[in-house]
Parts: C-alpha cells; sequence; structure tokens
C-alpha cells in the first residue's frame, strides 16, 4: 500500500499541481493508473498470502495428528501398514 500512496503523492498529485494543461493531466492520470494497480497487487498477494497460511494450518494439523496416532498406535502396539491404516 506505501507504493500506491507514494505514487500518488510523489507522482501524480506533484503533477496536477504544477503541470496543469492536458498533457501534465494525462501523466498524472497514468501516475493514478499505476497507484490503482499497485493497490490491485497487494490485495491479490494478500489473499493468496491468506490461502497459504490456511494451507499451512491445515498442513501442521495433520502432521500432529499423524504423529498422534503413529504414537499411540506404538504405545499400545498396534503396528500400522506404511500407508499408515492399521494391519
Amino acid at each position: 500500500m506505501n507504493a500506491a500512496n507514494d505514487v500518488r503523492e510523489r507522482g501524480a498529485k506533484p503533477l496536477a499541481d504544477h503541470w496543469a494543461d492536458e498533457v501534465g493531466a494525462a501523466a498524472a492520470g497514468d501516475f493514478v493508473k499505476l497507484a490503482n494497480q499497485l493497490e490491485s497487487a497487494y490485495d491479490l498477494l494478500l489473499s493468496v498470502k491468506m490461502v497459504m497460511e490456511g494451507m499451512h494450518m491445515s498442513l501442521e494439523t495433520a502432521m500432529s495428528t499423524a504423529c498422534q496416532i503413529t504414537d499411540l498406535s506404538r504405545a499400545h502396539a498396534l503396528p500400522l501398514d506404511d500407508d499408515g491404516m492399521p494391519l
């Protein structure tokens, strides 16, 4: 988000303030478009991060459960096959 704000504050705003003709307006518009794209990319990456964190939690839970099953099977002398199923 900081990059988008920087583009607006240091790019589009100075252009709009100091270059008022249509060329300056077009250039400022390009900066605004870039800032919007940066915000969209940030939002997309944030959602990917959230999905990955959810997958990480699911894998941690699965690994913990698998370890508990293995520990219980050893503690009670219940052999497991290579696929983790009881023999």
